[in-house]
C-alpha cells in the first residue's frame, strides 16, 4: 500500500497530467512500482494497483510485461519464485482464483485492445498450464471471445444452447445455471459470472 500510495502521489504532481514535467513524474512513479515488485510482486492486489496504473496511461507495452514477468513469478511450474522467506519471492503464494484473475486481466487486456491472434495464443496458453480450464476453442469460449460487452455474436436462443445469457447489461451479465462445463473453458463455471470487460475483440 505504501508503494502503491507513494506511487499514485508522484504521478499526480503535476495536475493537468500532460507535458513532459508529467512524463517524468509517470516514470518517478513506475520506478516505484518496480522497487515494490521485488518484495510484494507475489502480491496480486499490488500488481493489479501497478496495471490499472499502467493502463490508464496507455503504456500497454509495459503492462504486458508486467503480466508475463507476473505469471512467469507466481503460475511457473515450479513456483520456485513463491513463498521464500525475506526473497524476492517472500509473502504468501496467491489462491488459485487470484491467479485464474490475473489470466483473466491479461486475456481482456488483449481482448480490448489487442488482437484476436493474441487473446487466442493467452488462452492456449492458460489451458495448457491449467487444463482443468477446459477447451478455448469451444463454441460458448469463442462466444466469449468475440463478445462486446454484453453482447454477444450470436441469437439469445443459440446462446441459450451454450449455457450464456446474451444482451444482459453490461455491468451484470451472467451464465445460466445450467451451463455446460466448457465454459470452464474462460476461467468460469456454470453458474458463475462472465467478467464485464467493457471491451471488444475487434471481431
Amino acid at each position: 500500500q505504501v508503494y502503491a500510495a507513494a506511487a499514485t502521489l508522484e504521478a499526480a504532481a503535476v495536475p493537468d497530467g500532460s507535458g513532459a514535467e508529467a512524463e517524468a513524474c509517470a516514470q518517478v512513479a513506475i520506478n516505484i512500482f518496480e522497487k515494490g515488485l521485488a518484495p510484494h510482486g507475489a502480491d496480486l492486489r499490488f500488481v493489479h494497483a501497478y496495471a490499472d496504473f499502467l493502463r490508464a496511461r496507455a503504456r500497454l507495452d509495459e503492462l504486458r510485461a508486467l503480466y508475463e514477468r507476473t505469471l512467469a513469478r507466481v503460475d511457473a511450474e515450479d513456483e520456485s519464485g513463491l513463498g521464500a522467506p525475506g526473497g524476492a519471492g517472500a509473502g504468501a503464494a496467491p489462491t488459485a482464483s487470484q491467479v485464474q484473475a490475473l489470466w483473466d486481466a491479461f486475456i481482456d487486456l488483449e481482448r480490448e485492445l489487442g488482437s484476436i491472434a493474441a487473446v487466442r495464443e493467452l488462452e492456449l496458453r492458460r489451458a495448457a498450464r491449467h487444463p482443468e480450464t477446459g477447451d478455448p476453442l469451444s463454441a460458448p469460449a469463442l462466444a466469449l471471445r468475440f463478445r462486446f460487452g454484453g453482447l454477444f455474436p450470436c441469437s439469445a436462443d443459440e446462446a441459450a444452447l451454450l449455457g450464456i445469457r446474451a444482451g444482459v447489461e453490461e455491468t451484470d451479465p451472467t451464465l445460466d445455471a445450467g451451463a455446460e462445463p466448457a465454459l470452464a473453458s474462460t476461467g468460469l463455471a456454470a453458474g458463475g459470472a462472465v467478467p464485464a470487460d467493457g471491451g471488444g475483440a475487434h471481431a
